[in-house]
């Protein structure tokens, strides 16, 4: 194998180079990458509910024995019954959903 030029070619080169570059390309690559990201891009403590289809963690419950979740409005939370049920409720004025005292603190 040859080592890199000091500047870019005016066309590609018919196989890919064996190690990736030191810097970023100016334009994206064709295909994605192989493999997957090491992180998740989000966790469920991360998510907002809002009892839409999608956003519902009442049924079945996204947390086994958790009742309350945060709502997208950060002036309202998200209750489930134990029947599977997912009501939207208001926080009283000047207050906001603390998900991790589960309830409604001062703003």
């Amino acid at each position: 194998s040859t080592a890199p030029s000091a500047s870019p070619s005016a066309s590609p080169s018919a196989q890919p180079s064996a190690a990736p570059s030191a810097s970023p390309s100016a334009s994206p690559s064709a295909q994605p990458s192989a493999l997957p990201s090491a992180a998740p891009s989000s966790s469920p403590t991360d998510s907002c509910f809002d009892c839409t289809h999608g956003k519902n963690p009442c049924d079945p419950l996204a947390e086994p024995g958790k009742y309350y979740y945060s709502n997208c409005d950060v002036h309202k939370y998200v209750q489930c019954s134990a029947a599977g049920q997912c009501y939207q409720v208001d926080c009283p004025v000047n207050l906001r959903w603390d998900d991790a005292v589960r309830t409604c603190i001062s703003v």
